[in-house]
């Protein structure tokens, strides 16, 4: 039962030193008159026994910040959509460059096959991902001319046989940013992904946690030997938790003791009636509280306003400004012009420093594809779920905003689409087939609830790169939602929560719009902000 695609990973960057000598010069640095340099500590090249002693020992204490210094680049090829996302993203310390499904054509065939038990479960996963396959091209193609449409509207040059050949392509990068919505997340994908070392222990240690799958240990299996092979001798920290000691896993032994699970603790759990009935009520009610919002402001805001403008005050000392012009001093990119850099250069800005004090919360539903770059804002994590528990409950999807406008024969594909997914899903549990693997047939429209939360100075930035209308659709959506409550709740913080070309404006600094040839084709920044967070996209 193994991966018929398996993944494959190449080591293309690394330091100039071993990283183990890196890290044993930077700790014995800080208990030394004069730098320790890597030639300072190795003997004939090599580290001798007191030098992997300490680093074994401050690796034991976890004083870890020595194995940060070294970076490994990868290339990962081969993987799966739902790796990236229940894995390499789902946590901050990391840097990727991942071929993109909005833009770039998804090619039939293009996906992994998890292990599977037999040639006819292989059948049912091979044929429901060529169905689904299929479905995509068909949608693609028949919103092209919806997508034309809406471009020429915008775009009035579009109008002109000049510009005939910018809009097919732009129509087509429309169409296959929706029409991605019915792939299985089982697509296949490539990437650069660059770590720490420290990191990269900790992707080995995280190899014992609920979600696993034999994907995620064979990518990880071989960035370890890359590893190895560059630095003979790297010092290993120890495996802290077995996937039988953590508490996700013990909460779904503990809801089956008594019952017969021979057949595998989670996969016994997926099948549970009382575990689907409970997927479904909590379903219902996260819902319920959204209430037709994709993103909902979670209570324990009402006295943010005064918190910025008082930490804006202790930054120079001076308790007679006013809460208006503390607040403007941190987040009004006219007085304050870190606000929005293409660097991002507000986190060494005192004054916008002082929006770390403040924070909010929301509760939010997205799909598993707009969830796959929402998470790449990696300063505003959230609690998402692991996704192998659900594949037992209903379909449970989002339809794109597109789709719902064409409707006719887009919609009814669209939904067969899903029908034909959740279909092979339940075939492959009849057969017998573990959770771990069956999770790959789930379309990218599948539904992600979660919890996210922030400080002020990363969700201020978070919300200028994503209120632009070039940002994915349904993140668009959530981010103009939060914008609004969170303009309803702190008025006084709510009005800088502006699109980037909004704040170019304000700030005088043309031209407004900071995308280019990417324009959107709306003067967004023209319009009230209360205007703009009423604007119904199409695309």
């Amino acid at each position: 039962m193994g991966w018929e695609f398996a993944p494959k990973v190449t080591l293309v960057e690394s330091p100039h030193v071993p990283p183990s000598h890196l890290a044993l010069g930077a700790a014995r640095t800080c208990y030394s008159k004069r730098f320790m340099r890597p030639e300072d500590v190795v003997k004939e090249g090599r580290l001798d026994d007191r030098g992997k002693s300490i680093l074994k020992s401050i690796g034991d204490a976890g004083h870890n910040t020595t194995r940060q210094h070294a970076m490994l680049t990868f290339e990962v090829a081969d993987v799966s959509r739902q790796f990236l996302w229940q894995f390499l993203h789902v946590h901050p310390f990391y840097n990727s460059e991942q071929v993109s499904q909005r833009y770039v054509e998804i090619k039939p065939g293009a996906y992994v096959t998890p292990p599977l038990r037999s040639d006819a479960a292989k059948r049912v996963f091979s044929s429901t991902c060529e169905s689904l396959f299929t479905a995509y091209e068909e949608i693609k193609r028949d919103l092209l001319p919806v997508c034309r449409a809406e471009l020429t509207r915008r775009f009035p040059k579009y109008n002109s046989d000049r510009w005939t050949k910018e809009l097919e392509s732009n129509a087509e990068k429309r169409a296959q940013e929706v029409a991605r919505y019915v792939a299985p997340v089982a697509t296949k994908a490539f990437l650069y992904h660059t770590v720490s070392t420290n990191v990269l222990e900790r992707y080995v240690a995280a190899s014992q946690v609920l979600g696993t799958t034999g994907e995620q240990l064979a990518v990880v299996k071989q960035m370890e030997s890359l590893l190895r092979e560059l630095d003979p001798d790297y010092v290993t920290l120890p495996r802290e938790v077995a996937l039988e000691e953590t508490a996700e896993y013990r909460s779904a032994i503990n809801h089956l003791r008594g019952a017969d699970i021979s057949g595998g603790d989670i996969d016994a759990y997926v099948r549970d009636p009382s575990v689907i009935a409970g997927i479904h009520s909590f379903r219902a009610a996260f819902d319920a509280r959204l209430d037709g919002l994709t993103s909902r402001l979670l209570p324990g805001s009402e006295h943010n306003e005064e918190l910025l403008a008082q930490a804006v005050r202790d930054v120079i000392c001076r308790q007679d400004l006013s809460l208006d012009e503390a607040i403007r001093f941190a987040m009004d990119m006219s007085i304050n012009p870190h606000v929005y850099t293409p660097s991002n250069t507000a986190t060494l800005s005192p004054f916008a420093r002082a929006m770390q004090t403040v924070h909010y919360s929301f509760e939010k539903r997205l799909s598993h594809t707009a969830d796959s770059q929402d998470q790449r804002h990696r300063m505003t994590p959230g609690s998402r779920p692991v996704l192998m528990l659900e594949v037992g409950a209903n379909p449970d999807y989002l339809i794109p905003t597109l789709v719902r406008i064409a409707g006719g024969d887009v919609e009814r594909n669209y939904r067969a689409a899903m029908e034909t997914a959740w279909g092979g899903i339940g075939e492959l549990l009849r057969m017998g087939e573990p959770a771990e693997s069956v999770q790959y047939l789930f379309p990218n429209a599948k539904a992600i609830r979660f919890a996210q939360g922030t400080n002020l100075l990363n969700f201020q930035y978070k919300n200028t790169l994503r209120q632009c209308l070039n940002a994915q659709e349904e993140i668009w959506q959530a981010t103009v939602e939060e914008a609004k409550q969170v303009l309803e709740k702190n008025p006084a913080i709510g009005r800088f929560l502006l699109p980037p070309c909004g704040h170019r404006k304000a700030a005088h600094v043309a031209p407004f719009c900071p995308e280019g040839a990417r324009y959107c084709g709306v003067r967004v920044w023209d319009m009230p902000q209360e205007e703009f967070l009423k604007y119904e996209r199409m695309i």
